[in-house]
């Protein structure tokens, strides 16, 4: 297969999928025993229904009186209001702090759509669904970097498909 002719279906990992009933924790956790950065939100028909990132996370956990415009605040918060602020959380229920638009492509999309629809988004991850609008996939930067790679014949890039 020649770098023209790589599909999304090739490049995309399998998505680390939980369900919309899920909390805090059980994403926390997820994240964790999948080794993953993001994880895929379903409803109850296996549906996209959003995603949730680290960054999500720390948002939800970070108390809304410290904000980028007073980073002074950070300063006088101690490692056990941290902690506090981690157990006051535990029980949110994901759609209180997940995504509800990620970007999605199908696996009949072209990769130059899923670049385009990551940077217009500015997120790192692309879901790709199906045509009920399943989770099947999901691309990130670094499969898009591997495919830019391999089309450079730059070394370590995905083995031959």
């Amino acid at each position: 297969m020649t770098v023209k002719n790589i599909k999304i279906e090739n490049v995309m990992r399998k998505p680390h999928i939980v369900k919309d009933t899920a909390t805090f924790f059980d994403v926390v956790s997820a994240m964790i025993s999948n080794h993953t950065n993001s994880i895929i939100v379903v409803d109850k028909d296996g549906k996209l229904a959003g995603e949730v990132s680290v960054l999500n996370l720390l948002k939800e956990v970070i108390p809304p009186y410290i904000s980028d415009e007073n980073e002074v605040m950070a300063h006088f918060v101690t490692e056990d209001v941290f902690h506090e602020d981690i157990e006051k959380v535990k029980n949110v229920p994901v759609s209180k702090f997940m995504v509800v638009d990620p970007p999605i492509v199908t696996i009949n999309d072209t990769l130059v759509e899923a670049a385009i629809k990551a940077i217009s988004s500015e997120r790192s991850r692309v879901v790709v669904v199906d045509a009920l609008n399943k989770p099947i996939g999901v691309l990130t930067r670094t499969e898009i970097k591997q495919v830019i790679g391999k089309h450079l014949n730059a070394e370590g890039c995905f083995p031959d498909y």
